[in-house]
C-alpha cells in the first residue's frame, strides 16, 4: 500500500514510525509525458471539453498547458481543465496573501534540501522533487510549485519584510535549486542600499573599442535610484503595444 502524505510534518513523521514504512518521492510528470499527454488528449477529445479548446489544434492547445503549468505547477488536474485552473490560480493567490511576518521564515526554505520545510506551508505553493547528489544516492527536496509562484512569494516576501532580513536569510543558501536563492537574493540585494553601495564601489567600467569618451554608469550617476519595492511585471502579448 503507498500512502501519500501531505506536509505535514506529524504525519510524516507518524508513518515513517511504522517498521515497513519506506519514504518514495514522487515527481511531478515531467514537461515531456503532459506534453503527450496534449497530444492524446486531442485524439480522444474528452467530452465536456471547453468549446474554445475543441477548437485548438494540438499546437495551440499544448501552449496553453504551458501558460496553465508555469502558473500552477505541473498539476494535470488543473492545467488540463480550465474550472480547475482558475480555482488553484485562485488558491494560490490565497495562499500568498496569508504570509505575515510572523511565518515569512517558514517560506524562505522553499527551495531547500528537506522534505518539508516547515509545517505550516501550504502545499499549494509548493512540490516535491527528487534530486541526485554527487555521491549518486537520490535525495527528496522541496521547490516551488512554479515559477509564477516563486516570484509572487518573492515580491510579497520583500515589499512585507525589511530586504536586508530578506537578502540575509537567503544568504544561508541551500545545497540545490541554487536559482530560487539567485532571483529571490537578486531582488533583495537591489532593494537594500547598503548592498547597492558594495556593487556601485566594486564596480569595474569596460571600454568598448571605438568609443573615445567613456560614460558614467548608471549606479553612480544615480547611487539612489535603485528600487524599494519589487513588482511583478505582467508578460508582453504577441503584439505587444510600443512603449513611448
Amino acid at each position: 500500500m503507498i500512502v501519500l502524505t501531505t506536509p505535514n510534518e506529524n504525519n510524516f513523521e507518524g508513518w515513517r514510525r511504522h517498521k515497513t514504512a519506506v519514504p518514495l518521492i514522487i515527481n511531478c510528470p515531467h514537461r515531456i509525458d503532459l506534453k503527450a499527454m496534449c497530444f492524446w488528449r486531442k485524439h480522444f477529445q474528452p467530452t465536456g471539453e471547453q468549446a474554445e479548446e475543441q477548437a485548438m489544434n494540438p499546437a495551440q492547445y499544448w501552449e496553453k498547458v504551458k501558460e496553465r503549468m508555469d502558473e500552477v505547477g505541473p498539476i494535470p488536474r488543473c492545467i488540463f481543465n480550465q474550472l480547475e485552473y482558475k480555482i488553484q490560480l485562485s488558491e494560490i493567490e490565497k495562499v500568498v496573501k496569508l504570509i505575515k511576518p510572523s511565518n515569512s521564515t517558514d517560506y524562505m526554505g522553499v527551495g531547500g534540501d528537506k522534505i518539508w520545510i516547515a509545517e505550516y506551508v501550504s502545499q499549494t505553493i509548493v512540490k516535491f522533487v527528487r534530486v541526485r547528489e554527487e555521491s549518486g544516492i537520490e535525495v527528496g527536496c522541496n521547490a516551488p510549485v512554479s515559477r509564477s509562484a516563486m516570484v509572487k512569494i518573492t515580491q510579497h516576501l520583500t515589499n512585507m519584510t525589511p530586504p536586508v532580513d530578506v537578502f540575509n536569510l537567503l544568504l544561508r543558501g541551500s545545497r540545490f535549486f541554487l536559482w530560487v536563492d539567485l532571483e529571490h537574493s537578486g531582488t533583495a540585494a537591489f532593494m537594500n542600499p547598503h548592498a547597492v553601495d558594495i556593487i556601485q564601489r566594486n564596480l569595474t567600467e569596460l571600454q568598448p573599442e571605438g568609443r573615445i569618451t567613456s560614460r558614467s554608469l548608471v549606479l553612480r550617476r544615480n547611487p539612489r535610484g535603485h528600487p524599494t519595492r519589487s513588482e511583478i511585471l505582467q508578460e508582453l502579448g504577441d503584439n505587444p503595444a510600443r512603449i513611448k
